[in-house]
């Protein structure tokens, strides 16, 4: 695993992350230093391009699935996060990505409610994520006046 990408530097603002650009003179990519932002940006523009050379992304970000009583789908972010706590890494193989996804625990109380790999070639590969089911439980209540009224005794 000598090319996987190391994570941030919680004492540096930058974020140490290696990953590449691309050299327009042969379409290969170059190792250089990015921060978050500037990853998200590149991964928003390359992911599922289909060229070459592959990289594999594994996003973590604080968003569950909400599932209402209608069965309706909504993404929402876990309270007391937003969208710049989510993670991009950068991995050269799919090996690396998917052992780096298998060791992410989801866990709303820590911000993690959705983990994703994507690919250059082929776009979102596999992803696991929170769902919060909103239920609709029904309980039989009410009340008889009947004898109040005297129709009963």
């Amino acid at each position: 695993m000598a090319n996987k990408i190391k994570s941030y530097d919680s004492n540096n603002s930058n974020r140490y992350l290696s990953t590449f650009s691309k050299r327009h003179s042969n379409n290969s990519f170059k190792l250089k230093f990015m921060t978050q932002k500037e990853i998200k940006a590149l991964a928003s523009e390359i992911v599922g391009d289909g060229q070459l050379p592959n990289k594999f992304f594994v996003t973590v970000s604080p968003y569950i699935t909400t599932i209402d009583e209608f069965g309706d789908h909504n993404q929402e972010l876990i309270e007391g996060y937003t969208d710049e706590d989510s993670t991009i890494e950068v991995f050269d193989t799919y090996e690396e990505a998917e052992e780096y996804f298998n060791t992410i625990d989801l866990d709303h109380r820590y911000g993690t409610g959705h983990v994703m790999i994507e690919d250059r070639l082929t776009g979102q590969i596999t992803e696991i994520f929170l769902e919060s089911v909103v239920e609709v439980n029904y309980h039989l209540r009410g009340h008889d006046m009947s004898k109040t009224f005297g129709y009963k005794k």
